[in-house]
């Protein structure tokens, strides 16, 4: 009988495991999952019929340059560090690849110089830009027709390429930015109006909104659906920005998304909104005024801790469809049926969960 120490080791497959794909020359398809590759073997250079390859490896450290052989590659998916930070260099060749469509891989993306013509690329997500401080224009004017973009890793010297870039990508429905300092103009440049979701996770660089009226955001953002907001650190008169937007549906404030003890969602703001989650520690003091966000149907408050008591304006929101309360054991007492203070303003919604 075979002992423990015959068994084979899964977790030390090595790049001559995967010497097959030397054999395989025509496949069209590869999708790898769950082995410990440090590096992709060089024979992935010879598999030039290749259209979609992904691959699954937390421990993936080094992709070879015959990746940049992939004449025909038109999805290419990474998911490789399991901590999420891990940035890898690839080839310029690889992004010279004109039939790409679908890049979803923790790469440094460089300025446009080193980039081909990538008219076919919709979807470009995880990159983080390399080279983008040194004012070489729009570093993805050869990416125009982009639907979905996802960076991280920004900072305030990137902010000059990333306006230029965005004000180029006419097509863009989803948009994602983290960093350190993101340019609160993503909210005013008028190429973006098919913009659909947007995230924003790092501090805004104008907390309390960009140049111009909040009225304006109206006509510049008429299609901006999802809204989520993570340590943004942003003030009232941002959110009262935000209260225009003619198409907000769902509203996430996380963290500190917002600078403050005290917000107010005032007038009639956020007409179209159905559904908001609110995760602030530091906030106390929330007050909605009647004609606000009527049409809501869904809130969550997560983990706002110091928030004394719900909005009275709860009461008349016949919409509201289900309250979720995580880790607020105060508010949960003032919810109470017989004696909670605030029983009144939620007695009529027809869910109620509250989450430890």
């Amino acid at each position: 009988m075979e002992g423990p120490r015959n068994k084979p080791n899964t977790s030390t497959i090595q790049c001559a495991d995967l010497g097959f794909l030397h054999a395989s020359k025509f496949l069209r398809v590869i999708d790898i999952q769950g082995l410990e590759l440090k590096k992709l073997p060089n024979e992935i250079g010879s598999m030039i019929h290749i259209r979609y390859l992904g691959l699954q490896c937390r421990h993936l450290e080094k992709l070879p340059n015959t990746i940049g052989n992939l004449v025909n590659l038109q999805s290419f998916i990474l998911r490789s560090s399991s901590s999420g930070h891990s940035v890898l260099e690839v080839t310029s060749a690889f992004w010279k690849i004109t039939t790409l469509r679908h890049v979803v891989a923790p790469l440094a993306l460089p300025c446009s110089r080193d980039l081909g013509d990538l008219h076919s690329l919709q979807t470009l997500q995880a990159v983080q830009p390399r080279g983008w401080d040194g004012g070489n224009g729009n570093p993805l004017e050869k990416a125009a027709n982009l639907r979905s973009l996802e960076l991280s890793g920004l900072t305030a010297a990137h902010a000059g390429a990333l306006e230029a870039a965005l004000e180029s990508l006419d097509l863009l429905v989803h948009l994602v930015l983290v960093g350190e300092s993101l340019p609160s103009s993503v909210f005013t440049v008028p190429s973006l109006r098919r913009l659909q979701s947007l995230k924003l996770r790092g501090s805004v660089d104008s907390p309390e909104g960009p140049d111009g009226s909040a009225e304006d955001v109206r006509y510049i953002r008429p299609n901006l659906t999802r809204l989520s907001m993570w340590s943004t650190m942003v003030g009232q008169k941002f959110v009262d920005m935000l209260a225009e937007l003619p198409s907000l549906a769902e509203l996430t404030l996380m963290w500190d998304a917002y600078d403050g003890d005290r917000l107010a969602f005032g007038g009639s703001g956020f007409r179209s909104l159905q559904e908001l989650k609110l995760g602030l520690p530091e906030l106390e003091e929330w007050t909605v005024s009647a004609a606000s966000m009527t049409g809501l149907a869904r809130l969550t408050l997560f983990r706002c801790a110091k928030m004394r008591m719900l909005p009275e304006a709860l009461a008349e929101m016949r919409e509201l469809e289900e309250v979720v309360l995580y880790s607020m054991p105060d508010m949960v007492s003032r919810i109470k049926e017989g004696g909670g203070q605030d029983h009144h303003k939620v007695k009529h919604v027809p869910v109620i969960q509250t989450i430890w």
